[in-house]
Order: structure tokens, then C-alpha cells, then sequence
């Protein structure tokens, strides 16, 4: 039968129970006796790792056997051996056998290639597919946006042999074409208003192999992807792209459906499965593979009482990577980074791809409690190593959510809501780390997604205001400098705090139209406090998605023009962070402001890359202390170093300074020792209505700061 029949004694050390096969005296020609002993380890490095696995298993059998995979090894004449171990028990005894799979091996890789071959005719029918449905759709959307007729649009969609459905965020159906109807039992006629619960039908649907998909669309999101469906008593496979319209607020105004049934194509796809069920660019278990194995786990350590892990990773802009790369070049990297990943877990660990640049690995343990950190770090690690494809240096990140059986969910689809969702927030921390789902992000997700969509009302419902931060010369200076800082009175929550929308608003264009908001009812209160008199430089914080803008230069010229404002009464403030994607173009940008003459600001100094050699190369006219600094004067003597220097190479390359968050008596007269320009904190004062502008500035020649 090719097999060698060894037991394992303390050692560990093997003994043959059979007869040594032929296959193995050709790899291994040493001489053996009846009762030799092997060290298989030794003549067999590649499962010196799988040897150390068995023995844990011998401990603690979960199952019938452990396999090893198959490995490759040359005999002496230099033909290749396919074999591979597994690790079992019987009668008390450990045993490993060595089986030689030789024989069978070319028949299977035969039938591994055909079922490839078939497999990439059939991705490149989907990839077809998909093209023309994105482009159907995006051409919807263009119409939708520019207030075509849905009459119009319903003509244009007709005849498509994509079924088309354009409805409402609450599923009320405004548009179908015939396609739709010949695949689904719907009501209501081409081109009219019904309501119908399909899109209700076709998420539910979708859920048990997509569980992402209610957090996707519930944030603005496009999403698409294959799953069964029921077109009255039959059952369909459908691809379906679901793409939001957003109206100038950044509301979801219509939601654009494209869907064919695809099952003809999928009858094929599934009897591969069933030679393979492995994705073939990775080399994986597929997301279907993976949902089998997860439900069985999950079963058994319900009756087992053991805990079960779920990691779900997701690489950091893979879009942005992959576009960069062709088709073939990103498959390369998604095998490649496959591979790192299967090397770096245990051989008892499950590990799938689930599609696209998503992974999921699976542990089981019998621990109660188990430090899941150094496990993600050692992934995330894999991650991050370089790597070259096509000749191209290529780096990547991942972000990584963990759940975990039975704490976070109590079924499949539960426990991936939960992984999901917590990769979704180290994504939104900064990327390139791990988390660990916990009830609260449950509660921060829902405030996040409420938050979205009432800030989109936020603007047209005149519930954005904003408020004055005066920066105070510690020289002689007539003029009152003015910081503009926005707030929200939400009419149901009062006051909610920058810090909680504004990275909302960032994720999305919303944080274009706020901007330009806060920009022209910046300049408009500014010209207004200039004809009363009231000299003031108006300071306004910019986004880096403002800054990418093509046209913002253009934007601020018109604000100026149509406010009458100075441009010389105005000063723009930008992070450093800000500035760090795509220097070159942006410090053009802020160029082309000072040459209006707008002053610019770089603010928060000290808390990103705070580089003397960006510095000297940025057309920046004032720094701002990030108050970190200031906070620790004048007790932290470094701080105080820091910040002395900060000024003095201001001042040397000509730029003014402003401290943030003064608030006590001694770091406002160490500043004023230092020479520092202006001072800005709740020392002297916190931002205000422009009501009360007049009094600040009546006051400032008395001002004084001896106290």
C-alpha cells in the first residue's frame, strides 16, 4: 500500500511496525534493522514542525487524524516521492504514517488542472460580467445625479439584459426593467413606483455567506456579490452590485441594483468545488469551504465546550495596490501573501479566502482564556514584510478583527457580524492593527451610522455654527486674530462635540461640503467684523480632503470675491499629516494661496513628521505648538526645550508662532520669555459668539499679562 507504519515512544523516537516500504529505502539508502530506530524529523525536516503538532494531539485527540499536507521528496536516483503524515491513535499507541501517494498523484494534478483550466474560463465570464455591470451602473448613477427623468432612464434600461432595479433607501421600488420581472415575480409595471420588499429579500439573502453586508450599505457603501436567491419557488444563483446615489449633503438619495442570474455559470462552478473546493489564486478553502468548516467548528464546540477564534483580515487599500498592478500581478501578491499567512499557523488552525483581499483563520482551543496579541501581531507581521512583484517594491498593511465563540456570537453568521465590524474599527483607528470586538463598538457603530446620516441634514437645517477662538499677541499688534471652530447643535442630542463628527465627515465627501461651508461663513463673519471696525485675521482649518480638491485654490479665490474679503484677513490652517500625502502637489496648492495673498498656518507642530527639512521647503507662514508642549510647562524641563527651539527656528526662517492651549499664568510668561508671538487657551479665553467679538477686541489695549 506505499505505507510506513511507525509508533512514537518518549523522545520523541519512531519505530517501524511494518515492513520498510521500498519508496522509503530509496530516499533514506542507511542501513535498517528489524527494531531500528528513525528519527524522522531528521529525514524528513519538512514535518519537523507537523511532529511537534502531533504530539499535542496525541495529548488531546479532537479528531480521528492529523494530516500534515503533502510534501515533494527526491530518492537518490532523483524521482520525485508526493507523500504525506498523519497523526492518529490506536490502542493507546501513538502512531504516524508515512504514506506515498505517488501512484495516484498525477491522476489527481490531472484532474486539479482541467478543473483549473475550467475555473479561470469561468472567472474571466464573471470578470466580463462585472465590468459591464459597474458600468451600468456607475451610467445610472450619472443620470440619477443629473436629475435625469426616471421615465428616461427606464427607457434606456429596457432592453438590458442586466436586470435593473433603482429604489428608495427604505426598499420603495421607483424603476424595474423587464429583465428584473422575467428573473423575479415582481409587481408593479416598467418604469413606475411600487413598493416591494426585494431588496430586503436579496440582503437577507446575501447575509449568509456576505454578514458585512448590512454594515457596508448601512454606510454609504457599494457592495456586490453572488449568492442564492428565491425567484418565487425556484432558486437562482444572482450577482448582484448595489451602488448608492448621494445627493449634495452626501445623503443616500436611491440605491442603484444591477443583478443576473448567473446560475448556468454556477452549475459548473460547483462541481469544481466539489473536486477542490479551494479558491484557485490562493490555493485556499473558499468562502463556502469556510462557511462549512465554521458551522461544523462551532457545533462541535458547542458540545464541547471548547472556544473557537475568528480572525477576519482585510489588506489596507488594496484597491490602490491592485490598480496599480495588473490582474496577474495582484493575484501573484494575494498567493504570495497566502502562503506567508498558512506558514504561520498551526497546522490545527484553519485558514480560507473568503474572496477579493479578505482572509479568515480559525482557532479552536480548549483554553478559557488565550493571549490572542501575540498571534495577531505575528499575522500583521507576516504582513508588513516586503515584497516584489513584477519587479515592483511593493508594501502592504492589514487590519485584523478577532471574535470569539461563544462570548461574541452564537452562530456563524453572529460571530462574522462581529469580526467584521471589529476590522472595520482598526481600520478606522488608523489601519495596520488589531481588535477585538466588544459590546461597545456594537453601540459605536450604530452612533456612527445615525451620526452620518443626521449630518447630512446638519447643513441645509442651519444646525452648524460657528464659533471664535481669539489668538492673543504677546507684541503690539492691532489686529485680533480669530480662530473659526465649528459646532453642532443636533436638535434631539444638543451639543455633539467636533470630535465625534468630524471623523465621520472625513470618511465621506461630507467633509467637502462642510468645509467650504465653514470657509464662506468664516469670510462672510470676518468682512462683517471688519465694517464694524473690528480689524481681524480669520483663521480657518482645512481638511486634506479640501486641499485634494482640484479646484480649491479656485474655491477660496471665489470665497474672497464673493464676500469682499482681504485676502490678506484670511489664514488658512493644514495639519501636518495633512501635507504628508503627495507633498509636491500640495505645497503648490499653498503656493498658489500665499500668491492671493492668504497667510498659511501648519498647525498641531511637533505631533506628526516634524521635519526641518519639510519645514524649510513648505510656504508656511506660522507654526502652531501642538499644546502636548505647552501642556507640560513649565514642569517638564524637555518640553520646555522643545518649544524654545520651536520659536527660535521659527523665527529664523522668518514665520511667527502661535501657542495652543494656554491655560495657566507660567506657561503664558515662560512663552512670553521665549518671544513666542501668540498665545491661544482657555486662559484668556474660550471661543465665543460673534456677539461677543466687540468687547474681546475693545479690550485688547489693556490686556495685560502680569498677573
Amino acid at each position: 500500500m506505499g505505507m510506513l507504519v511507525l509508533e512514537c515512544k518518549p523522545g520523541p523516537v519512531f519505530t517501524a511496525l511494518n515492513r520498510i516500504p521500498d519508496w522509503f529505502l530509496q530516499i533514506h539508502s542507511a542501513p535498517l534493522g528489524a527494531d531500528s530506530v528513525l528519527d524522522v524529523a531528521a529525514i524528513f525536516p519538512f514535518i519537523a514542525h507537523f511532529i511537534e503538532d502531533a504530539e499535542v494531539f496525541w495529548r488531546n485527540p479532537v479528531e480521528a487524524r492529523l494530516g500534515s499536507g503533502i510534501w515533494t521528496e527526491l530518492d537518490e536516483q532523483g524521482n520525485q516521492h508526493q507523500l504525506e503524515a498523519y497523526a492518529l491513535q490506536y490502542q493507546n499507541s501513538r502512531i504516524l504514517l508515512l504514506v506515498d501517494l505517488t501512484a495516484s498523484f498525477d491522476a489527481r494534478h490531472h484532474v486539479y488542472q482541467r478543473a483549473r483550466e475550467i475555473a479561470l474560463a469561468q472567472e474571466r465570464l464573471v470578470m466580463s460580467l462585472q465590468r459591464q455591470q459597474r458600468k451600468l451602473q456607475l451610467q445610472i448613477q450619472g443620470l440619477l445625479a443629473r436629475d435625469e427623468s426616471l421615465h428616461a432612464i427606464a427607457e434606456r434600461v429596457r432592453q438590458h439584459a442586466s436586470a435593473v432595479m433603482v429604489c428608495r433607501p427604505d426598499g420603495s421600488v421607483e424603476l424595474l426593467n423587464q429583465a428584473l420581472m422575467d428573473i423575479y415575480p415582481v409587481s408593479g409595471n416598467n418604469g413606475t413606483r411600487a413598493e416591494h420588499s426585494l431588496l430586503k429579500q436579496w440582503v437577507n439573502e446575501a447575509e449568509a455567506l456576505y454578514p458585512e453586508i448590512h454594515r457596508v450599505i448601512e454606510t454609504g457603501a457599494s457592495w456586490e456579490g453572488e449568492f442564492e436567491s428565491s425567484a418565487g419557488s425556484d432558486k437562482k444563483w444572482v450577482r448582484l452590485l448595489i451602488g448608492p446615489v448621494l445627493d449634495q449633503e452626501q445623503r443616500v438619495t436611491h440605491l442603484v441594483c444591477v443583478a443576473n442570474d448567473i446560475s448556468g455559470l454556477r452549475e459548473p462552478a460547483i462541481e469544481l468545488e466539489r473536486v477542490t473546493d479551494y479558491d484557485f489564486t490562493t490555493q485556499l478553502p473558499n468562502r463556502r469551504h469556510f462557511w462549512r468548516v465554521l458551522t461544523r467548528a462551532i457545533d462541535e464546540c458547542r458540545a464541547s465546550g471548547e472556544k473557537l477564534v475568528l480572525l477576519y483580515l482585510d489588506v489596507d487599500h488594496f484597491k490602490r495596490i491592485n490598480d496599480s498592478l495588473d490582474h496577474q500581478a495582484g493575484d501573484l501578491l494575494l498567493g504570495t501573501l497566502s502562503s506567508r499567512l498558512r506558514s504561520n499557523i498551526k497546522k490545527t488552525d484553519f485558514i480560507a479566502h473568503l474572496g477579493g483581499d479578505e482572509f479568515a483563520l480559525m482557532l479552536r482551543t480548549s483554553q478559557r482564556t488565550l493571549d490572542l496579541l501575540p498571534v495577531a501581531e505575528r499575522l500583521l507581521k507576516v504582513v508588513r514584510q516586503p515584497l516584489v512583484v513584477d519587479g515592483h517594491n511593493v508594501s502592504i498593511t492589514a487590519s485584523l478583527g478577532i471574535a470569539c465563540f461563544p462570548e461574541h456570537g452564537n452562530d456563524a453568521v453572529g460571530l462574522m457580524k462581529r469580526a467584521d465590524l471589529a476590522m472595520y474599527h482598526a481600520k478606522q483607528r488608523g489601519r495596520d492593527q488589531h481588535l477585538m470586538f466588544s459590546r461597545s463598538l456594537d453601540e459605536a457603530f450604530f452612533n456612527r451610522t445615525v451620526i452620518q446620516k443626521d449630518l447630512g441634514n446638519a447643513l441645509s437645517g442651519g444646525e452648524l455654527r460657528l464659533v471664535y477662538q481669539p489668538q492673543i499677541c504677546l507684541g503690539a499688534n492691532s489686529f485680533l486674530r480669530l480662530e473659526a471652530l465649528l459646532r453642532w447643535h443636533h436638535p434631539v442630542r444638543g451639543l455633539i462635540s467636533p470630535a465625534v463628527f468630524v471623523p465621520v465627515a472625513e470618511e465621506s465627501d461630507l467633509i467637502n461640503q462642510i468645509g467650504n461651508w465653514v470657509l464662506e461663513e468664516a469670510c462672510r463673519q470676518a468682512r462683517q467684523f471688519m465694517d464694524r471696525n473690528i480689524q481681524v485675521v480669520m483663521s480657518v482649518n482645512v481638511s486634506a480632503r479640501q486641499l485634494r480638491a482640484g479646484d480649491f485654490v479656485q474655491r477660496v479665490q471665489q470665497v474672497l470675491a464673493d464676500t469682499g474679503l482681504d485676502p490678506s484677513q484670511l489664514e488658512l490652517e493644514v495639519t501636518e499629516t495633512t501635507l504628508l500625502d503627495n507633498m509636491e502637489t500640495r505645497a503648490e496648492s499653498l503656493q498658489q494661496l500665499q500668491e492671493l495673498g492668504v497667510s498659511i498656518a501648519l498647525d498641531d507642530f511637533g505631533s506628526g513628521f516634524s521635519s526641518l527639512n519639510y519645514l524649510k521647503n513648505l510656504p508656511v507662514d506660522r507654526l502652531k505648538i501642538d499644546q502636548v508642549f505647552i501642556q507640560e510647562i513649565p514642569h517638564d524641563e524637555e518640553s520646555k526645550t522643545i518649544t524654545a527651539s520651536v520659536v527660535k527656528l521659527a523665527h529664523e526662517l522668518h514665520m511667527t508662532v502661535v501657542a495652543e492651549g494656554v491655560e495657566t499664568w507660567d506657561q503664558l510668561r515662560f512663552l512670553q520669555g521665549i518671544g513666542c508671538d501668540y498665545v491661544q487657551g482657555f486662559l484668556l479665553f474660550r471661543p465665543l459668539p460673534p456677539e461677543e467679538i466687540g468687547a474681546v477686541f475693545a479690550s485688547l489695549a489693556s490686556l495685560r499679562f502680569d498677573s
